[in-house]
């Protein structure tokens, strides 16, 4: 059985406000999000405990006209939220 190192592990609590405008708290520390974090995000929490694909979420953000780099920024746009939090949480 492995035993995961206490110092590695980071435990924080996400806490998500969806009435009105979509606000995020990491500990009770309100966290800023640029715009297409909020929609990435927004749409991640309507379809919870479902897959979301990248192409729905490329969808979301350019409807009918993305990017080249689209997929990429989509991946892109995932760590920064999670980095945001991270951070938040520190």
């Amino acid at each position: 059985m492995e035993v995961m190192d206490p110092t590695v592990y980071i435990s924080y609590a996400l806490e998500f406000g969806a009435l009105g405008t979509l606000e995020v708290t990491v500990g009770g520390i309100p966290v800023a999000l640029a715009p297409r974090q909020e929609v990435v995000l927004a749409l991640l929490l309507l379809e919870a405990d479902n897959v979301v694909s990248v192409d729905r979420m490329v969808d979301a953000l350019w409807a009918d006209d993305p990017p080249r780099t689209a997929r990429s920024q989509v991946h892109i746009t995932i760590s920064a939220l999670r980095g945001s939090w991270v951070r938040a949480s520190s």
